[in-house]
């Protein structure tokens, strides 16, 4: 009979924790997750998105070019890799596609202050501070004017997210080597081959949208 006793206490315990006890700690350590913002409604930038691409390319020039190459309109960053590594420990992007890939109101906001728009006050590209609204707009025409039509899901793959994530099970790998990439993150990113199979696709959209949204916490 007292065997019973602990055993029926065992199970009401069991059961408390299960039901009362896991759905609360689920709740704290996975707490509701927001869908991805398409429209980017938290970014309340002024910048203009639309402009002249002939004033747009001096001002990429001026501006953007010792940082950032252009390979579809023949422009050549100001620094090689290697300088870049060493000034940044990462590979500042050629941004021949970037126009195609980013939605222009997110890109508008990241050119005038990247680390208000991405929320990484560490963020290696300072504001332009120098830039006017308008000018924004003449770097994104340009920018548009020259970036490539119909991109398919790996050259986006490559171009977004390559400069830091490998994805050796397709034999690309990341342009930025590992150390400096821990360096500049505090982590190495992770290899992306499996992704896809490891994670639910609404995990990865909300996550690719904005990373904040699908951390724990």
């Amino acid at each position: 009979m007292k065997e019973l006793k602990i055993l029926l206490i065992l199970v009401v315990v069991v059961l408390v924790g299960y039901w009362g006890i896991e759905p609360y700690a689920h709740s704290v350590m996975h707490g509701e997750v927001k869908k991805p913002d398409y429209n980017y409604s938290d970014l309340k930038t002024t910048a203009a998105t639309t402009g002249d691409p002939a004033k747009g390319k001096e001002l990429f020039v001026a501006n953007c070019a010792s940082c950032h190459g252009l390979k579809n309109d023949g422009i050549n960053p100001g620094m090689d890799k290697n300088a870049a590594i060493a000034s940044f420990n990462v590979v500042p992007p050629d941004l021949s596609n970037i126009a195609a890939i980013l939605d222009h109101k997110f890109l508008a906001a990241f050119i005038k202050n990247p680390q208000q728009a991405t929320e990484n006050p560490k963020f290696a590209m300072p504001p332009m501070a120098q830039l006017s609204d308008e000018d924004v707009g003449h770097i994104i025409a340009y920018l548009s004017s020259v970036a490539k039509k119909n991109l398919d899901g790996k050259e986006i793959t490559i171009e977004a997210c390559g400069r830091c994530h490998s994805i050796k099970y397709q034999k690309i790998y990341a342009e930025t080597p590992a150390e400096n990439l821990k360096a500049y993150l505090g982590k190495v990113p992770p290899d992306l081959s499996v992704m896809g199979k490891a994670k639910e696709l609404e995990y990865l959209e909300t996550f690719i949208n904005n990373p904040q949204n699908g951390l724990p916490g």
